[in-house]
């Protein structure tokens, strides 16, 4: 996709259509965090041009989506700073 997108930005420069081929290729999605031991939640939407998939135990492009998607439980280490609250056992979206 980078490349292509990068080509056909190059061949539109100076055309009525130069800055739409960058909006064509974007999506966004959405962070989402909520605390499971205090009232915190947080959100963001964020811009993509491309998305990184596991395709290993997959068994097909639906499937790669669905793992792309799971909730993620953080802990130990990981542990989310939470503001007011400090770290927190976080549940990741």
């Amino acid at each position: 996709i980078n490349v292509l997108s990068t080509l056909l930005q190059s061949s539109d420069q100076g055309t009525k259509v130069e800055k739409s081929i960058p909006e064509l290729f974007v999506g966004h999605y959405s962070n989402y965090v909520e605390c499971l031991n205090v009232d915190y939640t947080s959100s963001r939407k964020q811009p993509y041009m491309e998305i990184q998939l596991d395709i290993l135990g997959c068994k097909d492009i639906y499937d790669s989506l669905e793992r792309f998607c799971e909730e993620e439980r953080l802990d130990g280490p990981n542990k989310y700073n939470a503001e007011d609250f400090g770290f927190q056992v976080r549940s990741f979206l």
